[in-house]
C-alpha cells in the first residue's frame, strides 16, 4: 500500500468511526419525534443544507455552478431527484412501516449496489473476489441486525420494498455522484439536502393528514435535545458526508475501500451497547470478524 492510499484508508475509516457512532444519536432524535418522523428528517437536511450552501457560497463554488451544471444538466437534476427519493423511503421503510432488524438488512444491501454499480459505470467486470468480499459483509449486517427470528410478516413486504429501493437510489447517486459534481461539492451537497428536506417535508405532511398526527416541530424545544440535533445536522450530514467524498475522489482504490462500508452497522451495535451499557454478545465479534475477512479479501493482490 503507498503512503497516499494508506493516508486515505486511515482517513476513510475514521470518517466510519464517527458516521457510525453518531447512527445512535440519530435514532434517538428519531424516536424523540414519535411517529411523526418526517419532521426529524426534515429538520437534519434543512440545517445540514443551509450549512453546506453557506460553506459553498464561502468557498466560491457558486461562480462555478452553472459551468459544472451546462455540461451534464440531466444527471445533475437526476442525483438530486434520487437523493430526495432516498431520504423520503429511508424513513418511511425504517421507522414508519418495517420492523428495524429487516430495514437494517435491506438497507445495507446499498454497499453491495454501489460497489456493482461503481465497477458498471467505468466499465469494468466485477471481480468474484470482491464480490464476495461485500456477501461476507451482508452475512455481518444479517448476524448484527437479526440475531433472533428472521419470519417476516406479510405486513413488512411494503417495507423491504421501499428500503431496496430506497437501497437502489442511494447507490447509484453515490456511484454517479464525484464525477458529476467536481468544483461544487459543498453547494450540491446543500441542494441535495434542501431536496431531501423538501420531499420529506411534502410526505410528512401527507403522512400526518391521512394518519391523523399533526406534523410538529416541538420535540425540538428542549435544551437537552438542541446540542444533539445540531451535531448530527452538522457533522453528521456534512462534515462526514463532504469529507467521505473527498476520500472517495483521492483514494486510489475507492471501489474496493467502498466495501469497507460495512464497518457501520457493527460500530452502531457497539456504539449503542456503550450509550446504553449494556453488554456486547458474541455476534458482534462474529459479525466484526466477518466484515475485517471481508476487507480484507477484497484487498488482495490477486483483485488486481
Amino acid at each position: 500500500m503507498t503512503r497516499k492510499a494508506g493516508f486515505y484508508t486511515l482517513l476513510g475509516y475514521a470518517i466510519i468511526l464517527i458516521w457510525g457512532t453518531c447512527f445512535v444519536f440519530i435514532r434517538e432524535l428519531v424516536s424523540l419525534a414519535g411517529n411523526n418522523a418526517f419532521s426529524a428528517v426534515f429538520a437534519i437536511n434543512l440545517l445540514a443544507a443551509l450549512a453546506a450552501l453557506l460553506c459553498g457560497a464561502a468557498a466560491g463554488e457558486r461562480k462555478r455552478f452553472g459551468r459544472v451544471y451546462a455540461k451534464k444538466p440531466g444527471r445533475f437534476i437526476k442525483l438530486l431527484c434520487f437523493n430526495g427519493f432516498y431520504h423520503v423511503l429511508m424513513p418511511l421503510s425504517t421507522y414508519l412501516v418495517l420492523q428495524v432488524q429487516y430495514a437494517t438488512i435491506a438497507n445495507y444491501t446499498w454497499p453491495m449496489l454501489l460497489v456493482y454499480f461503481s465497477y458498471r459505470h467505468q466499465g469494468r467486470r466485477l471481480p468474484g473476489r470482491v464480490m464476495a468480499s461485500c456477501l461476507l459483509g451482508f452475512t455481518s449486517v444479517v448476524i448484527v441486525a437479526a440475531p433472533g427470528s428472521l419470519e417476516l410478516a406479510s405486513g413488512n413486504i411494503l417495507g423491504v420494498a421501499c428500503a431496496l429501493t430506497g437501497a437502489l437510489f442511494w447507490a447509484a447517486y453515490s456511484a454517479e455522484l464525484d464525477e458529476s459534481i467536481h468544483g461544487i461539492r459543498l453547494l450540491f451537497q446543500g441542494l441535495a439536502q434542501s431536496v431531501a428536506a423538501l420531499s420529506s417535508l411534502i410526505v410528512g405532511l401527507g403522512v400526518g393528514y391521512f394518519s391523523g398526527n399533526t406534523f410538529s416541530l416541538a420535540w425540538l424545544c428542549s435544551m437537552k435535545i438542541i446540542p444533539l440535533f445540531l451535531y448530527v445536522s452538522l457533522v453528521v450530514t456534512v462534515f462526514t458526508y463532504v469529507a467521505w467524498i473527498q476520500v472517495m475522489v483521492r483514494h486510489p482504490d475507492p471501489d474496493r475501500f467502498k466495501i469497507s462500508v460495512y464497518l457501520l452497522p457493527v460500530i452502531n451495535v457497539v456504539a449503542a451497547t456503550v450509550w446504553y451499557r449494556t453488554s456486547i454478545q458474541a455476534n458482534i465479534w462474529i459479525a466484526l470478524a466477518l466484515v475485517l475477512t471481508g476487507i480484507w479479501l477484497s484487498k488482495t493482490k490477486n483483485n488486481k
